[in-house]
């Protein structure tokens, strides 16, 4: 019933962020600052998901280390923390003359790094009915990979004192909406069905991922106390 309703929850999120993302009724992801909508209603509950769940994992460090090692809980509590400063990253606009050169956002973080706009074009590639064309960003790319490794790396012959890093095999498979809704969101831009707009809102999809991290997170916790 739990897990019923667990599922229910999220695909109804889902469905609400598709249709904010189509009608922008709350302009969940508008920001009034000069910041590329950085101080948005959006981002700063992102911020608050991801410190709630480094302060979680912080807090049942001993519990964590006992279940896996101290080096797989300063790799997950690194990786949190890294993506904190990412969110985050936006107070440093204009503070380095290096980033301010290679940065598109003149902000020191990789995520915003020029190389990493770039895009390789697919065209006509051909489909049953008709062709399409799309594209995809090194950035792309790279949060693809780093997010199948951290979500199927469980499923990796490695030592289960390093599984902490990976998501739960039942969180897995959500790894993979990223990967398709960016992918229709590409499509739909590159073929000017809707006029550019996406399927769904980048910043809701990163809002999924974090939401995703502080489940894992505490499934782990649980799944450790239902073994004690």
């Amino acid at each position: 019933m739990k897990k019923n309703f667990i599922y229910l929850s999220f695909f109804g999120l889902i469905i609400i962020f598709l249709l904010e993302t189509q009608l922008d009724l709350i302009q969940l992801s508008y920001g009034e600052f000069d910041h590329g909508g950085e101080i948005s209603f959006i981002e700063i509950v992102q911020n608050l998901i991801i410190i709630t769940t480094l302060i979680i994992t912080i807090k049942f460090r001993k519990l964590l280390v006992e279940a896996y090692s101290n080096f797989s809980f300063f790799l997950r509590v690194s990786l949190v923390s890294i993506i904190l400063y990412e969110e985050i990253s936006f107070i440093t606009n204009g503070l380095s003359k290096f980033f301010n050169a290679i940065n598109y956002q003149k902000e020191v973080n990789l995520h915003n790094s020029n190389f990493l706009v770039k895009s390789i074009n697919f065209d006509n590639i051909s489909l049953i009915f008709s062709k399409i064309n799309f594209s995809i960003t090194f950035q792309f790319l790279l949060f693809s990979v780093i997010l199948l490794f951290i979500g199927y790396g469980y499923y990796l012959p490695l030592s289960k004192k390093l599984r902490l890093l990976f998501l739960e095999r039942k969180n897995s498979i959500y790894c993979l909406l990223y990967i398709f809704f960016e992918l229709i969101n590409s499509i739909l831009r590159d073929n000017n069905i809707t006029d550019g707009k996406p399927l769904l809102n980048h910043e809701f999809l990163e809002f999924g991922i974090y939401i995703l991290f502080l489940k894992d997170t505490m499934d782990k916790i649980k799944s450790i106390k239902h073994k004690k």
